[in-house]
């Protein structure tokens, strides 16, 4: 794992322990670098001790981008074909992510794919952004934002009288005072425990012992510039504050054996062509089918 070395890295680093010891997995190594610097180097040498085959990031941007340039440059290091997964908070659109190449790159956000037309919030969201910058990007920190935007107008609305900082309680509330909305489909919610009078979790300096309004997560894969949503990666959850790493299926991992061999100057070499793997292809191409339509209870194969 390459993280942060403050409060937001720490909480990365924290959830990857406590997901992996659900799964009975291990980190194998980890790297973090000191926040507002650009010097990566201890962090690249410590996390290639462990020779991972995936990398989680826990950065900005920039540094993100930077860290899988620079693990791509040092294959002495690096021996396998690292897969490296992004945190929510990395702007996978932006030029020094879309300037990586041959690299194999996933990232969640909390948010539709700004690219998936089939939501509402999505379609409005593009209709009224490109009314105020016809040429900026689209994104998912953007679509975040006027999410936010929506929240905040929402609000605003259901106060009444809203003249002074005195009526900052007021404002507040109205964000909670309904538990769970729906904004053009997007699940808002539920809040809990936003009540003065609650006697377990009460009402402190106005907010909810849970105020996490999304909880919904899309996986996209980033390949050479390219988003795409991973639509077998999606996640929803109702009944917690936080998702349950125990909710989390594993694959159904199968193995494929095959005696499929040629003959390359008289001797034996195995091959990517050929009838090992048009089988192979198939069963992938079969297994694709049968995951989007929702796998085997929950799980993918």
């Amino acid at each position: 794992m390459f993280y942060q070395d403050d409060g937001f890295g720490q909480s990365g680093l924290t959830a990857l322990e406590t997901v992996l010891t659900v799964l009975n997995m291990n980190i194998s190594s980890t790297g973090k670098y000191a926040r507002n610097t650009l010097n990566i180097d201890d962090a690249l040498y410590t996390i290639s001790k462990g020779s991972p085959e995936a990398i989680l990031i826990v950065a900005t941007t920039s540094m993100a981008a930077q860290f899988i340039s620079y693990v791509q440059t040092n294959k002495t290091l690096f021996h396998n074909a690292v897969i490296f997964a992004l945190i929510s908070t990395i702007d996978t659109t932006a030029p020094p992510m879309r300037a990586l190449k041959n690299v194999e790159v996933v990232g969640s956000q909390v948010v539709p794919p700004v690219t998936s037309l089939s939501y509402a919030i999505v379609r409005e969201y593009r209709t009224n952004h490109r009314k105020i910058d016809p040429t900026g990007p689209l994104n998912a920190i953007s679509l975040e934002g006027y999410i936010l935007g929506k929240m905040i107008s929402i609000a605003l609305l259901r106060t009444p009288g809203l003249t002074s900082s005195t009526n900052r309680t007021l404002f507040t509330n109205s964000f909670y005072d309904v538990v769970e909305r729906y904004l053009l489909g997007l699940q808002i919610g539920p809040y809990t425990a936003c009540s003065a009078d609650d006697a377990i979790y009460p009402l402190n300096s106005d907010t909810c012992a849970c105020n996490q309004g999304l909880r919904s997560i899309w996986i996209v894969s980033i390949s050479n510039g390219t988003v795409q949503d991973i639509p077998s990666g999606y996640i929803n959850w109702k009944g917690s504050c936080f998702l349950d790493p125990k909710v989390i299926s594993q694959p159904i991992l199968f193995g494929l054996v095959s005696c499929f061999r040629i003959k390359i100057n008289n001797k034996i070499a195995s091959t990517d062509t050929g009838p090992k793997y048009e089988t192979r292809s198939g069963i992938q191409a079969a297994f694709a089918s049968f995951n989007a339509r929702g796998g085997y209870n929950g799980r993918q194969v």
